[in-house]
């Protein structure tokens, strides 16, 4: 099953909705990972990561559907600066490294602390769009070609 990335529950409804469309001409997911794809939301492009659970990849074409977009209201909160800070105690490191060593690295850590996400909300998710998946029946394409290199050492022997 092919989802997009995300947590919990729609938090709105909305009567404007977009169908989604692969932008690219061959996406190609491989099995059990994830892609950023980009698609036409309507009036512009966006980019969405969606993720392959199956065991075999998945090709989308170009201009195929892969779900619908609503249109919501523009969250007034702004969580960007709740983060919690990284302690020496979230860390794993080796038992090399003395106390100060540690401490430069949780203080190097924090200085970097946009790097790194303990949730979704500090991956700077909004709720201005979602998107449903189309579920119309029609099974996803897969690409089952060989690897050029194969071929090759078949026309050389």
């Amino acid at each position: 099953m092919m989802m997009p990335y995300q947590e919990g529950g729609v938090p709105y409804e909305s009567t404007s909705k977009q169908i989604v469309r692969v932008v690219g001409e061959n996406e190609n997911i491989p099995a059990k990972s994830m892609k950023m794809i980009k698609v036409n939301a309507g009036d512009h492009d966006v980019e969405v990561m969606l993720i392959n659970e199956e065991d075999t990849a998945i090709r989308l074409n170009r201009d195929q559907s892969v779900g619908v977009i609503r249109g919501g209201r523009k969250s007034t909160e702004n969580n960007h600066d709740v983060k919690t800070p990284i302690t020496a105690e979230m860390v794993k490191y080796g038992s090399t490294l003395s106390s100060d060593e540690v401490d430069r690295l949780v203080q190097l850590l924090n200085q970097y602390r946009e790097c790194f996400a303990f949730n979704l909300n500090e991956l700077g998710c909004t709720d201005v769009l979602a998107m449903d998946i189309v579920d119309d029946g029609k099974p996803v394409m897969s690409n089952h070609t060989e690897p050029a290199h194969l071929n090759e050492k078949q026309s050389v022997a």
